[in-house]
């Protein structure tokens, strides 16, 4: 169209469709397992944004939400046959509303951690070798207690050897603490994140504590795993499964400093 056109064109008047307002209580239901994958807070109940999203909109019309926080506008929009366009200032939120939404083929999502697994699990538990406090064998151990940096507690549900259970107020042997010690001297080789603990302006989180960096939130062997754990992941080829991988082992990989 001509700008001498454009400038003679009538526009029709546009009217807003009539809606039926919700003008009851909607009970909430509890999350399903779509929502719960993730520990994202804020989650708001979906069968009420759900009602919402079917009240206000029209099938295949577009649902905006710039405070998209894990998604759930997104996914309601998209069951209710609606598009969506969301977005948000945290990275790892906008990563958790893709990987809710993509489809993912699960038979390779478990190729995939089977990989992994073999890639670094051995690694892994190396770290956290120690010596039985009763037969004085290697075992993996689960759970360590420290004071500051010092190591004062050593906790496994069974010794493979003795079947020895050490469940509380077990303190390590010499040579563990030996051991850690020289681990935790040894410079870290993989990438981890060493992110500040502070906003552009100087000004720090309201909940970093006395830490400084990300990278502070963990002990030295904890962090060392985690950027193992990292590094087995991104080799991976397919980029769907590796961002999978990495937000489900956020989840089960529980290394912040004991």
């Amino acid at each position: 169209m001509k700008k001498s056109e454009l400038a003679q064109a009538k526009i029709r008047r546009i009217r807003p469709p009539a809606f039926e307002h919700i003008n009851r209580q909607i009970p909430p239901e509890p999350h399903t397992a779509m929502y719960v994958w993730h520990k994202y807070w804020s989650r708001k109940t979906w069968n009420v944004v759900g009602e919402h999203i079917k009240t206000y909109t029209r099938e295949h019309e577009v649902v905006f939400d710039p405070f998209a926080g894990s998604g759930v506008v997104a996914v309601e929009a998209v069951r209710n046959k609606r598009r969506a366009i969301v977005c948000d200032l945290m990275p790892v939120a906008s990563r958790i509303t893709e990987l809710t939404l993509r489809p993912l083929n699960t038979t390779k999502l478990l190729e995939a951690f089977q990989r992994v697994r073999e890639r670094v699990q051995k690694k892994i538990e190396d770290l956290y070798i120690i010596y039985c406090v009763k037969c004085g064998k290697p075992l993996v151990a689960d759970c360590f207690v420290r004071e500051g940096d010092e190591l004062r507690e050593v906790r496994y549900k069974g010794c493979p050897h003795c079947e020895h259970r050490c469940e509380t107020k077990c303190a390590p042997r010499p040579k563990d603490v030996g051991a850690l010690a020289e681990l935790e001297s040894k410079r870290i080789k993989e990438w981890y994140p060493k992110n500040q603990l502070y906003y552009d302006d100087g000004t720090p989180f309201m909940k970093k504590e006395h830490f400084d960096s990300l990278d502070q939130l963990f002990t030295k062997r904890n962090l060392r795993a985690v950027a193992m754990l990292y590094e087995a992941i991104e080799a991976e080829s397919s980029r769907c499964c590796a961002n999978f991988s990495k937000e489900l082992s956020r989840r089960s990989f529980i290394c912040v400093r004991g």
